[in-house]
């Protein structure tokens, strides 16, 4: 089930180099699949974004699902899901703001409301 493949992502304890493939198979399986939650053509509504760990590098694995109008790589915008591999304990999902801001989604982060939400 596509719920199981995102959760054993998340409580893996150790990076591999077939983590950030595995968020997006997990995450992929949520849209048309006889087990998948949403339509096909939901799918657009996100894009997947997985950065792999680099030899020898302070680099940080993470996989974000983030909004389909961001560039395919580079820095991104509006709010999205972000999660990051554990060291010897389950993984962090977290809620961010791209590195250019929160266009484009100041549309919804800016009706009345949603600022106290969010803080």
């Amino acid at each position: 089930m596509w719920g199981d493949k995102l959760l054993n992502l998340i409580f893996e304890q150790k990076y591999s180099n077939g983590w950030p493939g595995k968020a997006e198979q997990g995450w992929k399986a949520r849209f048309g699949s006889d087990e998948g939650r949403y339509p096909t053509k939901a799918e657009g509504k996100f894009q997947v974004r997985a950065r792999k760990a680099a030899e020898n590098s302070d680099f940080v694995p993470f996989v974000a699902f983030i909004n389909p109008e961001n560039q395919k790589s580079g820095a991104d915008g509006g709010m999205s899901i972000a999660i990051f591999p554990g060291v010897d304990c389950p993984g962090l999902v977290t809620f961010v703001v791209g590195t250019n801001d929160v266009a484009p989604d100041e549309g919804v982060l800016g009706r009345p409301g949603h600022a106290r939400k969010l803080a």
